[in-house]
């Protein structure tokens, strides 16, 4: 999705139950839903409504069932960035702005997780933390992600300019891995 979405009725109460965003400046939930009764148990719990879906935001979306969303692809003004994300001190729920596949390196003072081959991953550069945890490690996030940034400060993590700065792979699976993920997004 490269602009936001406003209409949110193309997520009907037929195939959705409810659509979550995060709100990183405010560290708050946001949740839609078509039903109007779901709608009011949100607002009952303080949750905010969520209006529109920003791009290069990530979200969820509680399904009841498979379908398929078609979202126009529309050019991104010029002014606006497409090789950097703005992270905010604290969670981020987050999707690229480019279409690419990026090493999780490039966020090197950050904690990583995202959910992906039926399993949630993580990433983090203390690697004694990452052996410790028992879960996957992420090996790349590409723009079909939606992941979990906890940034200790405000940055903004130039996408370009550092993924050209990473050479290296510690094994031939993270290599295998983040080909296959750079093929599957193009």
């Amino acid at each position: 999705m490269t602009e936001d979405t406003k209409d949110m009725s193309l997520f009907n109460r037929d195939e959705v139950l409810l659509v979550w965003g995060f709100d990183a400046k405010s560290q708050t939930w946001m949740g839609y839903s078509a039903d109007p009764e779901v709608q009011e148990k949100l607002k009952a719990k303080n949750i905010s409504e969520l209006n529109a879906l920003s791009a290069h935001h990530g979200f969820w979306i509680e399904s009841k069932r498979s379908w398929v969303l078609n979202v126009e692809d529309k050019e991104v003004e010029k002014s606006e960035s497409r090789d950097s994300i703005a992270l905010v001190k604290g969670w981020n729920l987050l999707s690229l702005p480019v279409n690419m596949a990026i090493s999780p390196v490039l966020f090197s003072d950050a904690t990583l997780w995202k959910y992906g081959h039926e399993e949630w991953q993580f990433f983090d550069a203390n690697e004694s933390i990452v052996k410790e945890s028992n879960l996957s490690q992420i090996t790349s996030i590409s723009n079909l992600d939606g992941f979990w940034v906890n940034s200790d400060i405000a940055q903004e993590i130039d996408l370009v300019g550092k993924a050209s700065d990473l050479t290296t792979f510690k094994t031939v699976e993270s290599v295998n891995a983040y080909i296959k993920e750079m093929y599957l997004t193009n």
